[in-house]
């Protein structure tokens, strides 16, 4: 069978061959992009645990029966702006990776300081991508929640109540695993702005130009670093819960430590993703090399 009848293999082959290259960078750079990215999950994890108690706080307060429209707003503003400052601690430490996978492809060795250095340059674009992002992360936590609350109430209506938890947490994650795959293909937009400068209209454009043709790249980092990240941080409470319960009281102490052991284990995974983005922005960027088509003397010549 002729070979451009069936590009799909060397398709596949190309994707996995870029996701190891990822990885590879990941690999020999560990120590440097945990610098990198701690900082975000620090004080993103602190912003986020401190707006939780004060959410929970305010919504303590508040009586029952109704007329508290605005303690209500109150508590889930709080909440989301806890929810916001982590994000955009992470798109922060996005960017900075951005800039030093730019360095590692050159062959250079990255330095924290400058690569983020080129973020604090760009940091009001920054802050209006973070928030059209998180909005669009919004939409797609919401429509997996609609999703999953439907199929919930379809399944129970036919009776099969033993099946529904189980079909609805497969909707709502089966959603969200695919609404985080399509908003991937803008999430180029951080490197090109970082790296090229592009305004804010051309550096949406761009990445879905460069990210068409690798959902399956996309899917992998986002299984990667979203999913397993996630599963990172909650694997310690959850070993916790099947272990040790019935025998050690949860205290203060051990919830922290238990948190720090999840944010250690998920700052392990989730540079990745970021790699991931900034790799295939900068590769598909950089001009392809092809190879000089051969003259007639030039075939004789290796012939001979």
């Amino acid at each position: 069978m002729d070979a451009a009848a069936s590009p799909k293999p060397n398709w596949i082959a190309d994707e996995i061959a870029s996701l190891i290259e990822v990885a590879r960078i990941h690999h020999q750079n560990f120590a440097f992009f945990q610098k990198l990215i701690w900082p975000a999950v620090l004080f993103g994890a602190v912003i986020l645990q401190l707006s939780m108690w004060q959410s929970t706080e305010i919504w303590r307060t508040i009586p029952k029966g109704y007329g508290h429209s605005l303690e209500i707003f109150e508590s889930s503003a709080v909440r989301f702006f806890g929810f916001f400052a982590d994000f955009l601690f992470y798109c922060f430490a996005f960017a900075g990776t951005s800039a030093a996978v730019q360095e590692v492809l050159r062959g250079n060795s990255p330095d924290v300081e400058e690569s983020l250095n080129v973020a604090r340059s760009n940091f009001k674009q920054i802050l209006v991508m973070t928030t059209v992002f998180f909005f669009l992360v919004l939409v797609a936590f919401g429509l997996a929640l609609f999703i999953g609350f439907t199929v919930q109430d379809l399944v129970h209506a036919r009776g099969a109540r033993s099946a529904t938890l189980n079909a609805a947490y497969v909707a709502m994650y089966g959603t969200a695993l695919l609404s985080f795959s399509v908003l991937s293909r803008y999430a180029l937009a951080i490197p090109a702005l970082v790296l090229e400068n592009l305004p804010f209209s051309k550096s949406f454009k761009r990445s879905d130009r460069l990210t068409e043709g690798h959902m399956l790249y996309l899917v992998a980092l986002i299984c990667e670093s979203v999913v397993g990240g996630y599963l990172t941080l909650v694997a310690p409470f959850w070993m916790w819960n099947h272990v040790f319960a019935s025998r050690v009281v949860l205290t203060w102490t051990i919830y922290w430590i238990l948190r720090l052991i999840g944010l250690a284990a998920s700052a392990a995974v989730q540079p990745v993703m970021f790699i991931g983005f900034a790799y295939l922005y900068i590769t598909e960027s950089t001009p392809k090399k092809t190879e000089p088509t051969p003259t007639g003397i030039a075939i004789w010549s290796a012939k001979a």
